[in-house]
């Protein structure tokens, strides 16, 4: 028994979850096999070959994440040749590259990227041309979604914005004749001009009395 709480009180860190698994039942041997299980080489290798996989940049530089991806090849392949592990590393780093573009360029890059090194270098070179495009293309995403947003909050609070909302009206107006005006305004012409023939009539008649 005191060799399964030492046994259980030494798992540390990393292997801190494991001791859940360590009942008491077992007997010494069986917790030491289910240790190694966990933590073996050939597990740890496994679990590194999986990391090395599912990595992403996220949040990481470009130096930062040719560092992991360079540490995760070698944990994960720690027997196999320097030039087998440097290949999985440069895929591993391409991968995991977030900008869809940038590894487009990679891909059809002149000469092709053949290491771990080539990738890192033309993606730092990558980094630096696209970084003033993508800065503008963000900035026009951003005007876009505050011009939507603007338009949403005129519709919905007209009386908010009454000019812009009246201007489009008008605009959409004009475009069509009202009858009803169209008969007022005539109207208003006839009576314009019997209004001035008889103020010509009267003229006429009071210049011909002197």
């Amino acid at each position: 028994m005191e060799s399964k709480v030492q046994l259980r009180h030494a798992m540390r860190g990393p292997a801190e979850h494991i001791v859940s698994e360590l009942h008491f039942d077992l007997s010494v041997p069986a917790m030491v096999a289910l240790i190694k299980r966990r933590f073996g080489r050939d597990e740890q290798q496994e679990r590194y070959r999986s990391e090395v996989q599912r990595l992403r940049q996220g949040k990481l530089t470009l130096e930062q994440l040719h560092y992991q991806v360079r540490e995760l090849a070698h944990r994960a392949y720690p027997t196999a040749p320097a030039s087998v592990v440097d290949i999985i590393a440069r895929d591993a780093n391409f991968q995991a590259l977030d900008n869809a573009e940038m590894r487009l360029r990679i891909r059809t890059a002149v000469p092709v990227p053949e290491t771990l090194e080539d990738v890192v270098r033309v993606a730092g070179q990558l980094e630096v041309w696209l970084a003033p495009a993508a800065r503008e293309d963000s900035q026009r995403r951003r005007d876009r979604v505050r011009q939507v947003v603007a338009d949403e909050a005129r519709d919905a609070h007209p009386r908010a914005h009454p000019r812009r909302r009246s201007r489009g009206r008008s605009l959409r107006r004009s475009s069509h004749k009202d009858p009803l005006l169209e008969a007022v305004k005539q109207q208003l012409s006839q009576l314009k001009t019997e209004l001035e023939s008889r103020f010509q009539a009267w003229r006429a008649r009071t210049k011909d009395s002197r």
